[in-house]
């Protein structure tokens, strides 16, 4: 991606627009023909999304997007940040991260449900990162903790507390930060599946 429009080197910390991420659902039948679950529901009308039809294929293998509802996420914004990782992939400049997240720090569940008590003391979280420049991947640590304690301003909601308290099936339980790029998860098949993906040990 020669053309990438963010800096792709910018303190996580900044970070504000994070994708939410759901696990796979299986292809829905249109007209005889299969289509990827979520294709109207992303993308700012762009065909899969702004993908191509392989590669969104590949993705919807990995995980459905979550629709943000907010126009940052749309017209290729998505497309631009998961391609500058792949090719980062591809120069073997990234990294993968399991990190430990304190049940104490995170918010709690809304009102309205059943109070819970939390599953476990920690919740492991789940990082794929550039690996470059230096200190760069610590960043993105921070930033991630940050992230699930509500500590970091973000423009939507991670919307993470279905996956990380109800173990919830359709739950948000991934996301890809979109300026800088990483993938962060909170599910880890879902991790290691990209990370296969992305030709990662």
């Amino acid at each position: 991606m020669n053309n990438y429009p963010f800096d792709a080197n910018k303190d996580p910390a900044r970070t504000m627009f994070v994708q939410r991420m759901k696990r796979p659902l299986p292809p829905v039948k249109l007209a005889g023909h299969e289509m990827p679950p979520d294709l109207f529901s992303f993308g700012g009308g762009l065909v899969h999304g702004g993908f191509t039809k392989e590669a969104a294929a590949a993705i919807h293998q990995l995980w459905t997007w979550d629709y943000m509802g907010a126009s940052e996420f749309e017209h290729g914004a998505v497309v631009l940040a998961l391609g500058h990782l792949v090719d980062r992939a591809k120069r073997h400049e990234l990294v993968a991260l399991q990190i430990p997240v304190n049940y104490s720090d995170l918010p709690k569940p809304c009102r309205w449900r059943a109070e819970a008590p939390p599953p476990h003391e920690v919740a492991d979280v789940q990082i794929i990162c550039p690996n470059a420049p230096a200190g760069h991947a610590d960043k993105v640590v921070n930033a991630v903790r940050a992230m699930f304690r509500g500590q970091q301003r973000l423009s939507e909601r991670l919307e993470a507390e279905d996956c990380l308290w109800f173990a919830n099936e359709r739950a948000v339980c991934g996301w890809l930060a979109l300026d800088p790029p990483f993938l962060f998860f909170a599910d880890q098949i879902m991790w290691e599946s990209a990370r296969q993906a992305l030709g990662m040990p």
